[in-house]
């Protein structure tokens, strides 16, 4: 409190303010800056296998006309339509007359996709329309595109595949609007190769279906929870928050209610994805006014209740149009309200507790996200659910504080049940017990202290003692030994491919595969990063080598995918030496070697053996 009071209400409020306005205003100025140049998009520079791009940019807009390919020729010939940057939406002094409209773009192509197949991918766009790609008929979404009735119509993202004949393709877009506020192309649509395009989607399925399902199973829980403690309010209320906010997640921009039911209508679908916001956010704050007891005036909760259960009542019973407007005009009407709240939650957080910051964080993310949804549904068609994803971030953050608690509860039980059992025990018992704990404690400490956490290989550490106690023995008694160093080769380009993670995978998979092919005497470590090395007592040249030639080849018959690199497959490179009865008195004179013969293994275009014998 005494930060709060330092700071300022009114300081933070106007930082707050500055960053939001800054942000929206970045975010949704582009789609309403008209084009100075030519309706056309450039993807001239494209890679057919992973081609996907967003058809975002020039478009013409012919408002209020319905016009073919053809007529779209003739029209821009006598400099008619409207530039604009797709995504963009009917504004309502069009859609006040015929409720038609038709864009046009053309797209530039590589060379090299003449002759191939490409896919049309488009999201759900709540409107009849037809798509042409030059003078064909490629795709639509309704068998007679005039009639204006709403009793056939169905949530679809059609994907169309077709043919390239030229590497300058004219796309006509016919639409006629449906009685809805932000209809036209008010999503992206995408073109593409049909794996990189299907991989994009699934990609955004799963992810909004993980957090879905993840959501449900934390409302779950709450529920089990205040099954056996009712008299905490505050459970019921964040499982009845955590089933509404999921089932919310089927009716965002994704509609992803479409994969269980294909037949939902647009007027259905489009009422859940209304309601269940409104329901959600009722929700939210009711469980916010139990968390932070006595933080906002009753009877401004009791406006924002009649105001809200008025609107839910008005989405229930009335036609689209009338509650797309109010949920609009009511959200403006409790901006004040909202931003009231949000400053009154601010002033009851105690600074001094890091949970309340963190909730205080989570909360500050719902509430800047959902200003952004609201300002998005008013001006801009292509709108980003990004108050669903700030809430599941809020939910993770109260199932992590839920957690805890529980944690910390449990601890201490556990600490008050064995205070109770060491006050029954006998000195000699306590020291006996302790003294076991060091010793296991130091064990597992100098075993963690010479293993690799990633791989379970020996580390540096291990590598370089013993290493000098080969080399040291060699000079004493004239013992052989050998050292291979081996290089994932370019791992840089699978970890940019795969990620980080998948890297880190495959370095095990290999040390595992690695490790099964060397004699019980080898002492394998990491030697860092994507490079490994073998110590080997007792070994000559003619068996060194064979032993890097088995490793290189099993390595290559795994046949591990590396689409990061033009051979496609994951190989290794390796260097090394074998010490006989030379002179060299320098152990790092000797691993430098080592060294320099793994660089040439790799310059010599990788997947190569290079061994020195050193005599």
């Amino acid at each position: 409190m005494e930060f709060w009071e330092g700071v300022g209400v009114l300081n933070v409020w106007k930082m707050i303010s500055i960053v939001f306005i800054s942000l929206i205003f970045t975010l949704n100025i582009a789609p309403f800056i008209a084009s100075a140049q030519k309706a056309q998009i450039d993807f001239s520079e494209g890679n057919y296998d992973d081609f996907r791009e967003d058809l975002n940019g020039g478009w013409t807009f012919f408002p209020d006309q319905y016009l073919t390919p053809e007529k779209v020729k003739k029209e821009l010939k006598n400099n008619k339509g409207i530039d604009v940057k797709a995504p963009y939406f009917i504004k309502p002094k069009y859609r006040e007359m015929k409720g038609l409209g038709t864009y046009s773009t053309v797209i530039s192509l590589p060379d090299d996709f003449v002759g191939k197949w490409l896919q049309l991918y488009i999201p759900i766009q709540l409107s009849n329309y037809k798509v042409f790609i030059d003078d064909q008929l490629l795709t639509e979404n309704k068998q007679n595109i005039l009639m204006n009735t709403a009793s056939d119509r169905s949530i679809q993202t059609p994907s169309p595949i077709f043919l390239v004949h030229d590497r300058k393709l004219r796309v006509t877009y016919q639409m006629v609007d449906f009685p809805v506020e932000n209809a036209g192309i008010r999503k992206s649509m995408m073109i593409g190769n049909e794996k990189a395009i299907k991989k994009y989607t699934d990609q955004q399925d799963f992810l909004h279906i993980f957090l879905i399902g993840g959501i449900t199973l934390i409302g779950m829980i709450s529920l089990v929870l205040y099954i056996f403690k009712r008299e905490e309010r505050s459970f019921i209320a964040f499982s009845l928050f955590c089933f509404l906010t999921s089932t919310w997640g089927f009716f965002t921009d994704a509609y992803l209610v479409t994969v269980f039911y294909d037949g939902i209508e647009w007027a259905t679908a489009v009422r859940f994805a209304y309601l269940l916001p409104e329901l959600v956010i009722l929700l939210y704050l009711y469980y916010l006014t139990i968390t932070f007891e006595d933080a906002v005036n009753k009877w401004a909760m009791v406006f924002y209740y009649v105001v809200m259960w008025i609107t839910i009542v008005i989405t229930i019973t009335t036609e689209t149009v009338v509650f797309q407007n109010t949920f609009v005009f009511a959200n403006i009407l409790l901006t004040p309200f909202y931003i009231y709240f949000f400053i009154s939650i601010l002033r009851k957080v105690n600074w001094k507790n890091r949970l309340e910051i963190l909730t205080l964080i989570g909360i500050s993310l719902v509430f800047l996200a959902s200003l952004h949804d609201i300002y998005q549904i008013m001006i801009s068609g292509n709108s980003i659910h990004y108050t669903f994803l700030a809430l599941a971030v809020f939910i993770a953050i109260q199932c992590f504080i839920l957690s805890r608690e529980f944690a910390l509860q449990w601890s201490e039980i556990e600490c008050l049940n064995t205070e109770l059992v060491k006050w029954n025990e006998t000195l000699d018992e306590k020291i006996k017990i302790r003294t076991a704990k060091l010793e296991e404690s130091n064990m597992k400490l100098r075993s963690l202290a010479l293993l690799d956490g990633l791989t379970g290989a020996f580390n540096r550490h291990y590598f370089n003692k013993n290493y000098e106690n080969l080399f040291q023995k060699h000079l004493e008694v004239g013992e052989p030994f050998s050292v291979l160093i081996i290089d994932v080769d370019e791992f840089k380009k699978y970890n940019d491919y795969y990620g980080h993670i998948e890297g880190d995978k495959l370095l095990r998979k290999l040390v595992d595969v690695l490790i099964k092919n060397l004699p019980i005497s080898a002492q394998f470590t990491r030697y860092g990063g994507e490079e490994f090395a073998i110590l080997l007592d007792r070994m000559g040249f003619e068996e060194l080598e064979q032993l890097a030639e088995q490793l290189r080849e099993v390595t290559e018959q795994l046949q591990l995918p590396h689409l990061g690199r033009d051979r496609g497959v994951v190989t290794i490179s390796i260097g090394g030496i074998s010490l006989h009865n030379s002179y060299y008195d320098d152990a790092l004179e000797v691993l430098k070697i080592a060294d320099e013969q793994l660089y040439l293994a790799k310059n010599s275009g990788r997947n190569q053996v290079k061994i020195k014998n050193l005599g």
